[in-house]
């Protein structure tokens, strides 16, 4: 064998390696709550460097003559909070607008400037908790559905078992 060959051999692999899916960890509300905080903080962030061009930050997106903002949880952001449009509509979106898009910019940097210490006081608690306690009904409603799916796949299969033995 040649050098190469007995350092592949050492340090890499032929087989496949499967990592399966990783373990589920239960989420808490300090979590939930420090997510909400951290990503309202990156948003304002975002806002301050924003210079133009699509806005990329975690609950404000550019949207034409305006800035969109949604107060939501996780990577989907999730609403946590609805507000009422100018027709009395539930609306889970508000819009920064204004004539140029710095004027949207400041009125969104106002908005999360003003909002940000709220929500570190615990103004969304409620409806943090709110979204964990849907979290762990959708949880166990998911995990009755896999049993009874389970249980369906073996009342079809217990016949044909039964007929090949």
């Amino acid at each position: 064998m040649t050098n190469l060959n007995t350092l592949a051999l050492n340090i890499l692999s032929t087989e496949a390696f499967f990592l399966g899916k990783p373990e589920y960890e239960r989420i808490t509300f300090e979590e939930m709550r420090a997510n909400v905080v951290q990503r309202a903080r990156q948003t304002l962030e975002a806002l301050e460097s924003y210079v133009g061009g699509e806005l990329v930050a975690p609950m404000a997106w550019t949207v034409r003559n305006g800035i969109a903002i949604k107060i939501g949880y996780g990577e989907k952001n999730e609403a946590l909070w609805t507000f009422k449009d100018a027709i009395g509509n539930d609306t889970e979106k508000l819009r920064a607008n204004g004539r140029t898009r710095e004027e949207q910019r400041l009125r969104a940097i106002s908005f999360f400037t003003s909002a940000l210490p709220e929500i570190e006081a615990g103004s969304l608690d409620a409806v943090i908790q709110e979204k964990l306690v849907s979290y762990q009904k959708r949880a166990e409603a998911g995990k009755a559905a896999r049993r009874a799916n389970k249980a369906k796949r073996d009342a079809l299969k217990a016949p044909r078992l039964a007929a090949v033995a």
